[in-house]
């Protein structure tokens, strides 16, 4: 009974050590307007709080690991995390619904992550001007909705999923203003 007792002990102390270590890493991205967030800093289960944390984020930039980057500043810094976890290459296959939250987000890449559906409340990014969900897995006729609720949206990269063209171009027709790239074009 001591041995289950203290073992708990141990599971509940070494959960609170994690939580503010963890805490501490969080803390480099609040107050950011430009983040990125590298994916493999993180365990999975920890991404809906780090988007939690991004209120004042006016560009966002995810990533599944740091050798995408090239000139961006890291949050958190590689030297704060300790030990790294990285279990192969790390996905959101469905976005937190956290990152609704983000009212100020201007800019937002979510790049090759595998996405399979966006959040039932995608539109609650009401000030989203330009977004690139390249290469992911979004079926974009099932997306559209959501996607033509965003009120300022001037551009939207959508290459590499899967994407009806004859949406695609009744969406243009409704709004032409609009920047889609969703089809690669060669230039002779």
């Amino acid at each position: 009974m001591k041995f289950l007792l203290l073992f708990f002990l141990t599971i509940l102390f070494s959960g609170c050590m994690f939580d503010e270590k963890e805490k501490s890493h969080f803390e480099d991205l609040m107050g950011k307007e430009d983040v990125v967030l590298v994916l493999s800093n993180y365990p999975p289960d920890s991404i809906p709080k780090v988007f939690a944390l991004l209120g004042s984020a006016k560009s966002l930039s995810v990533v599944s690991d740091s050798a995408f980057l090239t000139s961006h500043t890291l949050y958190p810094p590689l030297s704060a995390l300790g030990t790294s976890y990285v279990s192969g290459e790390p996905s959101l296959k469905f976005l937190p619904k956290e990152i609704t939250t983000l009212k100020k987000l201007q800019r937002l890449s979510l790049v090759g992550l595998g996405i399979e559906k966006l959040p039932e409340d995608f539109s609650n990014l009401e000030n989203l001007e330009a977004l690139d969900l390249t290469f992911n897995e979004l079926e974009i006729s099932e997306e559209l909705d959501k996607l033509k609720r965003l009120p300022k949206l001037k551009e939207i990269g959508l290459f590499g999923n899967k994407v009806d063209s004859l949406d695609i171009q009744k969406w243009q027709k409704e709004k032409p203003s609009l920047r889609l790239d969703y089809q690669v074009t060669i230039e002779l």
